[in-house]
């Protein structure tokens, strides 16, 4: 099992098809608030351990598929 905001933030990218996921994704796993989740988000960015591609979405780090990415 995950450890956590992060650890089900990594686990859910882990685990989806490309290691792409949205933030409104993300929120339906009931982690956490929206707000936590979006601190958390930042923090792992910072980290190296997940890439924001955009608003809102993010994938895992390294990617899983770039042209997925793009």
């Amino acid at each position: 099992m995950f450890r956590g905001i992060s650890g089900g933030v990594l686990q859910a990218l882990a685990e989806s098809p490309l290691g792409i996921a949205g933030l409104d994704l993300l929120d339906s796993l009931g982690l956490g608030s929206r707000n936590s989740l979006k601190v958390t988000l930042a923090r792992l960015g910072k980290a190296g351990k997940l890439l924001r591609l955009k608003r809102g979405v993010y994938s895992t780090n390294p990617m899983k598929d770039a042209l997925a990415c793009a």
